[in-house]
């Protein structure tokens, strides 16, 4: 019941499961050549998360505060991890290929779909 808050704000694309469908299906319909870089027009972050959970949940959610120390410690010795967990990485939104979700695909309502669904507890 609690979400990271990390020193320094975490932004990350991120792309549901149903985004990704609804992409391949758009796809098909106007195929496009080369690189495609897709992701939720709403970026990944730990504030979104702990708002959202605690909109959809109608609980408390906490905030677990992660020291610089600790960090530090991640980034020496568990660089993957902390990639994964304690760091931005954006798509650029003019490299986006320009996909309409709709809202039953938006990262919000995959986020509210888990608090709800007793995938948080």
């Amino acid at each position: 019941r609690a979400v990271p808050r990390p020193s320094r704000p975490i932004e990350r694309s991120m792309l549901s499961y149903q985004a990704l469908a609804e992409a391949v299906t758009q796809l098909a319909d106007r195929p496009a050549g080369g690189v495609l870089h897709l992701a939720d027009p709403t970026p990944f972050s730990y504030d979104l998360l702990a708002e959202r959970l605690a909109v959809a949940s109608r609980r408390r959610v906490g905030r677990l505060p992660i020291p610089d120390l600790l960090d530090q410690l991640l980034r020496r010795r568990f660089a993957a991890i902390h990639a994964r967990l304690l760091q931005s990485s954006r798509i650029a939104p003019d490299l986006l290929y320009d996909v309409t979700l709709p809202h039953a695909a938006r990262l919000t309502t995959a986020i509210d779909r888990l608090a709800v669904s007793g995938g948080y507890p």
